[in-house]
């Protein structure tokens, strides 16, 4: 859609694909929030659960383990 509607440069096309991706993007939001909502309702009991959901939320990187033999 973005190759047919952007890249043709004709104005109705390019509103139209703003539009269509604006609610595409509302959308997105409410299904995580509703996600999350049930998530954190199922696993109120279990902190550890809790706390990783909380983890995605805030989009928490693990550290990866790589250890550098040597620095030249």
């Amino acid at each position: 859609m973005f190759k047919t509607h952007v890249l043709s440069h004709g104005q109705v096309k390019v509103n139209f694909f703003k539009k269509y991706n604006n609610k595409l993007n509302k959308i997105k939001e409410l299904a995580k929030r509703t996600y999350f909502s049930a998530q954190f309702y199922l696993n109120k009991e279990d902190i550890k659960k809790t706390w990783k959901l909380i983890g995605m939320i805030v989009n928490r990187k693990k550290k990866s383990n790589i250890i550098i033999p040597k620095l030249l």
